[in-house]
């Protein structure tokens, strides 16, 4: 690898997700990489150590936050690459400032994340974790469990997450109708907090 080639640094790979993923071989091909698999990374000062002179940060946790202070100690520092949607771990405009480009993969985790809120509702309506623990306990819990057929389920945003959220809800069976579309013109409705509330039999906040 030539002395010039792109440093490219992964400092919070814990537990590991960069590391043995399609991703590595081509990120090895164009730079020179180093993965962190060690935790620490949400300390600054180790976070500094472990990005030092690089070109190319690969975000993969959000603990480890990129402030000013670390920006400003890793001047080489061109591109933040998040694996994942949220930037909340990033001082956007410092890097504004900086020249720092941050990039993010919003929906990449959409289907997981809809995936998760039909376990949840299940959790929660057929009180799974209360009956766990009481049969644990030598309990025979019984009593009326909430059905989700015909339910409605209220949406809380409009991102890729909501939008994953119904044809996971269709493979699972559930028979939760979205109020996101309209079932005669497929057009979407949109509620009011408290609307959405008032209406729903399950509320989820989505992204």
């Amino acid at each position: 690898m030539p002395s010039d080639a792109v440093k490219i640094v992964v400092p919070d790979d814990f537990p590991p997700a960069f590391t043995g993923s399609v991703a590595e071989a081509p990120a090895r091909k164009i730079g020179q990489v180093r993965v962190f698999t060690e935790p620490g990374a949400e300390k600054e000062a180790t976070l500094i150590e472990r990005v030092g002179d690089a070109d190319v940060v690969v975000n993969i946790r959000a603990h480890a936050r990129f402030s000013d202070r670390v920006l400003a100690a890793c001047p080489g520092l061109r591109l933040i690459s998040i694996w994942g949607a949220g930037t909340d771990n990033v001082d956007l405009p410092a890097c504004r400032a900086r020249g720092v480009t941050v990039t993010n993969t919003p929906g990449v985790n959409a289907h997981a994340l809809a995936e998760h809120t039909i376990a949840l509702m299940l959790a929660v309506t057929r009180r799974i974790p209360a009956m766990d623990r009481d049969l644990r306990a030598g309990q025979w819990p019984r009593g009326l469990l909430t059905q989700l057929e015909g339910r409605t389920l209220g949406l809380i945003g409009l991102g890729p997450s909501a939008a994953a959220s119904p044809s996971s809800r269709s493979r699972s069976g559930c028979g939760c109708s979205p109020p996101r579309s309209d079932r005669t013109t497929g057009a979407r409705r949109r509620w009011a907090l408290s609307t959405c509330r008032s209406k729903s039999s399950c509320a989820s906040p989505t992204s």
